[in-house]
Formats: C-alpha cells, sequence, structure tokens
C-alpha cells in the first residue's frame, strides 16, 4: 500500500499548512488534510489553495464524521465533527 502524507490542521495561519501540503506532494502522491471542529473551514481553503498553486493536483476523496469527545473537567461527552480531504496528484 502507498505511503499517504497527513497534514493536521490547527490554529497556524492557512498558508502554513498549504506550504506543508505542497513539500510533502513533492515526496508523496497522496496527501490527507484533517481537522476538527472550527477548524474544518480552514481544512478545505487549504485544499483548495493547493489546487490553484499546483494544477496537477486533485480532490480524491472526501470523508467526514465525528468523535465522541469526553470533557475532563465536567465529566460530559461531546460530538466534535472531522474532515479528512485526499489530494492526490493526477496521472500524466
Amino acid at each position: 500500500m502507498e505511503a499517504v502524507g497527513e497534514v493536521f490542521v490547527g490554529k497556524k495561519p492557512a498558508m502554513n499548512y498549504v506550504t506543508a501540503t505542497l513539500l510533502q506532494l513533492a515526496e508523496k502522491s497522496k496527501i490527507c488534510v484533517k481537522a476538527r471542529g472550527r477548524m474544518i473551514a480552514k481544512a478545505v481553503t487549504v485544499a483548495e489553495m493547493v489546487k490553484r498553486f499546483n494544477k496537477n493536483v486533485d480532490v480524491e476523496s472526501i470523508k467526514i464524521g465525528s468523535e465522541e469527545r469526553t470533557m475532563e473537567n465536567v465529566g460530559r461527552t461531546r460530538y466534535v465533527s472531522t474532515i479528512e480531504i485526499t489530494l492526490s496528484k493526477k496521472e500524466a
């Protein structure tokens, strides 16, 4: 099975994640951009910017879901939305 690179989107500016994704795409043919909660919108922005910078990249798949998270200080369970956007190089 082919190794897939991963970029986890967080609080840093979107361009940091775009750069990280493009650097990994230089070595690998597939990259998975992952995010949770409020960072989902930024992950979509990162994927679109990568597509604009590198015309040989396309969205292979998008997976959405949710994770069950227990809040330690309250002991309550919350569900946090997740997204995984798999980008791959187009075949020539």
